[in-house]
């Protein structure tokens, strides 16, 4: 089986590539960069991407699934319309890209919270891409809405440092319908996508963080 995975500089597709490498499943792996890394394991191609211009490398995308952790911060992008453009302009041609290709399995990351109504900015981003990805009529669409997620990034993020600690203090608070408000780590994130990949389910999926964990 052939994986190609988007967003795989970031904290969850960084595993996604570590655990796809390992897996016994895949057999070739492709990652969209925008800088090449200097050595690769023989199952894994990178190929320099203009997220801008997608159409150009559609043939990259033939595969049998499609791992989406494209994600930015507002603080980042340096705007609302440049972290509009990451997460859901990228994110929408990507997966309108897959459904031409009849991809058997598109698997999303998207945020806790998700929802096109929101008064705030981020998750009514994340709320309108999910909502118009999901209306192109995929063959399989898993699309996972992940907490506050721990692990080690390359960048540093004091809120959710601080968040991390403060979630850690008062982790016996989680229960019930707080379930799904659980810091959750990324490699745990990245296990349920692959083994959601490898399932045989048609149509859409929505995992809340607590289900993520329960799927691993």
């Amino acid at each position: 089986m052939k994986a190609v995975v988007l967003g795989s500089s970031g904290l969850i597709g960084s595993h996604l590539v570590k655990l796809l490498n390992v897996s016994h499943e895949y057999t070739e792996i492709t990652t969209l960069v925008r800088r090449k890394s200097d050595i690769l394991p023989p199952k894994i191609k990178e190929v320099l991407t203009d997220y801008s211009n997608l159409q150009n490398l559609k043939d990259e995308f033939i595969c049998d699934s499609l791992f989406i952790a494209l994600g930015t911060t507002i603080k980042k992008a340096g705007s609302e319309e440049k972290f509009r453009e990451v997460d859901y302009t990228y994110v929408l041609n990507s997966v309108k890209i897959a459904h031409e290709l009849n991809v058997k399995n598109v698997l999303l990351v998207s945020s806790l919270g998700a929802d096109p109504n929101s008064t705030i900015f981020y998750s009514r981003t994340k709320g309108e891409v999910e909502r118009d990805t999901s209306s192109l009529g995929l063959n399989s669409f898993s699309i996972f809405r992940p907490s506050l997620l721990l692990g080690e990034r390359n960048e540093f993020r004091p809120g959710e440092k601080i968040g991390e600690v403060v979630t850690g203090l008062f982790s016996f608070a989680f229960i019930g319908g707080l379930k799904k408000y659980k810091p959750i780590s990324a490699e745990t994130v990245a296990k349920a996508m692959i083994k959601t990949s490898l399932s045989e389910k048609t149509g859409l999926y929505i995992f809340e963080s607590d289900e993520i964990s329960s799927l691993v």
